[in-house]
């Protein structure tokens, strides 16, 4: 019964925006989970991390219906997701692009936002390597994907 609801709300996702069990307060969290792992298991819906997952658009269910392994790149830098701030001045590499906030705590969030901006692979590979792969890919299917901007780099090394 609570497979057929939800399933008729998943017609009326957005493609490419990340969802979380809080958004489903009036289904069961522990019914809501087997719920998502099957759905993902058929390829309907992509599990990003715990409790998080989105929908692929129509054309790329289609085409692309394996698991995607999330652990390959565990976060190194567990601090600054914990808090969801970081200072540009500990990683040197970055340090250019926020001239003016070297020193400031600044929300991870942007900060992830700014280097997927700049596309590069040098940059978006050391991101997935220092931040983890669930969170990269959470800030970019949130901040371009869900917009329509569609970057190619990201695009590949996340495999989305």
């Amino acid at each position: 019964m609570l497979s057929k609801v939800f399933k008729s709300k998943i017609r009326y996702f957005k493609p490419y925006k990340v969802y979380s069990f809080a958004d489903f307060s009036d289904i069961d969290h522990n019914a809501l989970s087997v719920i998502v792992n099957r759905l993902c298991d058929s390829g309907l819906l992509v599990k990003i991390g715990k409790g998080k997952f989105y929908k692929r658009s129509k054309e790329a269910s289609k085409e692309f219906c394996e698991r995607q392994e999330f652990c390959k790149f565990p976060p190194v830098d567990k601090y600054s997701i914990r808090h969801g701030k970081i200072k540009p001045s500990r990683i040197p590499m970055f340090a250019g692009l926020f001239y003016s906030n070297r020193d400031k705590a600044i929300p991870l969030d942007r900060f992830i936002s700014r280097v997927i901006d700049e596309d590069s692979i040098v940059m978006s590979d050391v991101l997935l390597r220092r931040f983890g792969r669930a969170k990269v890919l959470e800030v970019y299917l949130n901040n371009f994907r869900s917009k329509g901007i569609v970057e190619e780099n990201i695009e590949e090394l996340l495999n989305v």
